[in-house]
């Protein structure tokens, strides 16, 4: 017996084709396969059994993916949830991430990878994951939020440091991943904002290692490089937000305000 003979998969998608398809294939892999139409129907389901895994699409008529995994992560929290699309898009990926979806997979898959995408999740402990918590922001004799900026551009960090000092916050620059962790050790701060392509230590090592000493700091991740699966990945290790570079600032200001306004929430 194989050891996904007892994991059960829930597969929605409105394409009959394809749910037929991956109910035959995946139970000759193993597995339990229940599928359904609709959100509707799937969330009827969860009501009433057990699943390891869902595979959800995006886009299908009545409920929309995103407010289906809203609900199965309701009803079942441990639950795997792998959205899929035929239109995918940096920010649907975001938004799927951050809203509890385990993955994010683009239409048309291989399912073998899917298989092997399956097994990982099941493999996997959902302490694994980085989760942001919510606290109060700590009161501060400038009453300044602290915003840590992290760039090998000079021209950029520069930018950061007079615009959003003017802006009202107390603005602290690191040219490398390393520098932004040594100040990140010795100093509190309620955000960062931190590139993705640096020398030396990448944004991404950058952002597990800050996160993992400031679990309560809001690390916005920015790329002149952007991609589905670095958005994907950047928000799974616990990045509040992914911005493409050129940004503007006014647009990165009203997101700073978002985030720390749910600080105190």
């Amino acid at each position: 017996m194989s050891p996904e003979k007892s994991k059960k998969l829930l597969v929605i998608d409105d394409e009959p084709g394809l749910r037929d398809m991956i109910r035959f294939d995946f139970s000759e892999r193993g597995y339990d396969v229940v599928t359904a139409s609709c959100g509707e129907e799937a969330v009827t389901r969860a009501c009433t059994e057990k699943f390891n895994l869902a595979l959800c699409d995006i886009r299908m008529p009545g409920m929309s993916g995103m407010e289906t995994l809203r609900k199965l992560k309701h009803l079942q929290p441990d639950m795997h949830v792998v959205m899929v699309t035929g239109y995918p898009s940096i920010e649907s990926a975001v938004e799927m991430i951050k809203h509890g979806a385990a993955e994010y997979l683009t239409k048309p898959y291989d399912l073998n990878s899917l298989d092997c995408v399956c097994k990982r999740l099941l493999a996997s402990h959902e302490s694994d994951k980085i989760k942001p918590k919510k606290i109060s922001i700590t009161s501060r004799g400038n009453g300044k939020l602290k915003l840590l900026v992290i760039d090998d551009e000079p021209g950029l960090r520069n930018m950061m440091l007079f615009d959003f000092t003017q802006r009202g916050y107390e603005v602290v620059a690191a040219s490398d991943g390393e520098e932004a962790i040594a100040k990140a050790r010795k100093e509190k701060f309620d955000l960062a904002l931190c590139d993705i392509r640096m020398p030396g230590m990448g944004g991404e090592e950058t952002l597990r290692k800050l996160k993992q000493l400031r679990p309560e700091m809001h690390v916005i991740m920015v790329t002149g490089y952007p991609s589905i699966e670095s958005a994907v990945e950047t928000i799974k290790l616990g990045a509040s937000e992914y911005v493409a570079k050129p940004y503007d600032l006014d647009c990165l200001d009203r997101v700073c305000k978002k985030l720390t306004a749910s600080m105190s929430n």
